[in-house]
């Protein structure tokens, strides 16, 4: 069985951040929280449901918004494998991600739907495997701030 949180600290989390900051061509603030959304690959989770265009547009507006409002970098979206994400075009950009590095450091087993992970600017981490609320997101990002 897999615990859907993982904690742990990123050794060389310069690295990390270049990587991601040059590969998705975004600019990152370290000095704030880095959240990353996860794809990895179409599955049963995330192939079916009834969300619409404006009501993905929706959730992901106030998950930005709420980022923001906690002092955190925004999202971050990373996919492994780009089929099924076509339903998000226009709405949000995925990169893909580096190297694969983020899947080898925080989604090594592939757990249903979506993923994310929050960064604190000294690499410490928490994990979350699977379907989340927005709600959790910016829980998270209240813990790793402290």
């Amino acid at each position: 069985m897999i615990e859907r949180n993982e904690y742990g600290k990123i050794e060389k989390i310069e690295v990390y951040q270049s990587l991601i900051s040059n590969k998705s061509l975004i600019k990152i603030d370290f000095s704030k929280p880095i959240i990353i959304v996860y794809y990895p690959g179409k599955d049963p989770c995330n192939s079916g449901g009834h969300a619409t265009k404006e009501s993905l547009k929706n959730w992901f507006s106030t998950l930005e918004k709420g980022v923001l409002q906690l002092n955190a970098n925004s999202p971050i979206y990373l996919y492994k494998d780009k089929d099924g994400l076509e339903k998000y075009e226009g709405i949000i950009k995925w990169f893909k991600d580096p190297e694969g590095l983020t899947e080898k450091l925080f989604f090594e087993h592939h757990y249903p739907c979506s993923s994310f992970v929050v960064i604190s600017p000294n690499g410490e981490y928490v994990s979350f495997f699977g379907e989340f609320s927005k709600e959790y997101v910016w829980r998270i990002i209240n813990t790793v701030s402290k």
